[in-house]
């Protein structure tokens, strides 16, 4: 070796004991805590009581949900077609009735969903003809059974028997209920009795009122139904017009001037006008330009006077 070589001597690090000894110190300290929490977790678990699990069978859904449920048992509902049981009961469990479980665990309520089969679609507010073809396209078929109703229109569905979402058998029957429209209605009964009246019987009947014709009848009052068409009894749709016969004010006309006119002349428009005069005599001298003229008329012209008055009028004649 060289004299001016020098030599140096490799130390270990003075930190790396300590170390390893709290690595080793925790490592057990972890092994400690977990054989622990074993201990325990065994303990609590011994510890929780075993239950007995009852029958729900043939109670509803909701009656056999409250019942497990209060015995401390997380609750599940699983729905299973099912020929005999009632839509919507339970029929049995899982775990089956009789098996000890401990608080907490969980059970299946298993409840009729009714017996397998075709799904009952939604057809209400169709017309038959399309409801028919939907539910044939399922596989079923639609029986139709008409009624009468004020709001909904002739061969619209109302419902079906059974509603949707039911299940039936494949090719099944569905029954239909189709509006066939407004019931008829009854024509009351109108002659006799005035006309005020006839037209409230008409309106509270469902139907309205058509042509009021009126016809004079002398030992009739005004205002009296005569006649009414439809006739009284009659079934006819709602809202129909119902026509009346109703006995009027005797007719009048407007009445003529006669002054002045030849007497024979004023006799025919008279008659025309389907009015009568009473002729009464003036005597005027030979050569009076009014002689054999009407000078004077009871009823001033243009009067409105009932068909058939007497006129008395005024004619001048030689005296």
């Amino acid at each position: 070796m060289s004299r001016d070589e020098e030599v140096f001597e490799v130390v270990e690090p003075g930190w790396r004991l300590p170390a390893a000894l709290v690595v080793v110190v925790l490592t057990l300290a972890l092994a400690t805590w977990a054989w622990a929490s074993e201990l325990t977790g065994r303990h609590v678990a011994e510890d929780l009581p075993r239950i007995v699990l009852p029958s729900v069978a043939d109670l509803d859904v909701a009656t056999a949900e409250l019942r497990l449920s209060k015995l401390g048992f997380v609750v599940g509902v699983e729905l299973r077609a099912n020929e005999t049981v009632p839509r919507g009961t339970a029929f049995g469990q899982e775990p089956v009735a009789g098996a000890k479980l401990e608080l907490g665990d969980r059970v299946s309520i298993l409840v009729s969903d009714g017996p397998a089969g075709v799904v009952v679609p939604s057809v209400v507010g169709q017309q038959v003809t399309d409801a028919q073809a939907l539910l044939t396209a399922e596989g079923l078929g639609g029986e139709v059974l008409e009624v009468n109703d004020d709001l909904i229109r002739p061969g619209e569905v109302i419902s079906s028997r059974p509603g949707v979402g039911a299940r039936i058998a494949q090719n099944g029957t569905v029954g239909l209920v189709v509006s066939k429209g407004p019931a008829p209605r009854i024509v009351p009964t109108l002659v006799g009795t005035d006309v005020n009246s006839a037209l409230v019987a008409i309106g509270r009947a469902g139907l309205t009122v058509g042509t009021i014709t009126r016809s004079y009848e002398k030992d009739r009052p005004a205002g009296q139904v005569m006649s009414s068409s439809p006739a009284a009894g009659e079934p006819v749709p709602r809202e129909m017009p119902v026509e009346l016969t109703v006995t009027g004010p005797a007719p009048t006309v407007s009445l003529r001037s006669f002054t002045g006119l030849l007497q024979e002349t004023a006799q025919a428009v008279a008659r025309a006008s389907d009015v009568q005069l009473s002729i009464v005599a003036k005597p005027v001298p030979f050569g009076d330009p009014t002689l054999g003229r009407v000078v004077a008329q009871g009823i001033p012209p243009y009067s409105d006077v009932p068909t058939g008055t007497v006129v008395e009028v005024t004619v001048a004649v030689l005296g």
